[in-house]
């Protein structure tokens, strides 16, 4: 009896799941490598208006980009030409992926748990542009709220795969000194109750 197989497919290539370890998508036209057993948007048609929704938050500031919860240096990639990133994200895999997809000089990578980043992190040394979280769905938890309102970024922008937990951090960060002044949504997966959001924040 033959063996049974799982294949992912980007639209142009065929990948086999625990024989391919890695696998390269084409997003706005460049190539973004991620683990096949790793997280990434499955709607790659929309994918690239969400990008630009967050890369566009970003085109009046000058300074250092903190992209949390980092992935394979997705966001990172894009922000890389025009910013330096700081890519913060646990899984070293990833992280290393990210060093490939986040193009140029002056880019730094830490494969460790955000609030272990955070806590070892004083102050930075450059002045930030923003800060880009991207979290699970489970949200922010208190220390990296906390974090975040001791940086010294102008603007946060947050992407979201739950409402319920970017509603409960709103209003946490607002409390904490943040300003909502936009939001998005993306019907990723239609006909289903899950949406990806885009919420923008600025010192209040």
């Amino acid at each position: 009896m033959p063996g049974r197989y799982t294949m992912i497919s980007t639209g142009e290539r065929y990948f086999q799941q625990g024989h391919d370890t890695t696998i390269e998508i084409s997003v706005k036209g460049r190539p973004i490598l991620s683990t096949l057993d790793g997280f990434f948007q499955s709607n790659l048609d929309l994918l690239p208006a969400l990008i630009d929704e967050v890369v566009d938050s970003f085109t009046k500031t000058q300074g250092r980009i903190l992209d949390l919860y980092g992935g394979v240096g997705l966001f990172g990639a894009f922000l890389a030409e025009r910013f330096n990133v700081i890519v913060v994200e646990q899984n070293p895999e990833s992280v290393a992926l990210a060093r490939r997809n986040v193009l140029g000089p002056g880019h730094e990578f830490h494969a460790m748990r955000l609030e272990d980043w955070a806590r070892r992190t004083s102050r930075l040394q450059q002045p930030l542009a923003g800060i880009v979280v991207d979290p699970p769905r489970g949200g922010l938890s208190s220390e990296v709220r906390s974090f975040l309102s001791r940086t010294k970024s102008p603007q946060l922008t947050y992407v979201s795969c739950n409402p319920d937990t970017l509603a409960r951090d709103a209003r946490i960060l607002i409390d904490q000194g943040w300003a909502l002044t936009h939001l998005r949504l993306f019907d990723f997966y239609p006909q289903t109750t899950h949406l990806e959001a885009v919420a923008r924040f600025v010192r209040a």
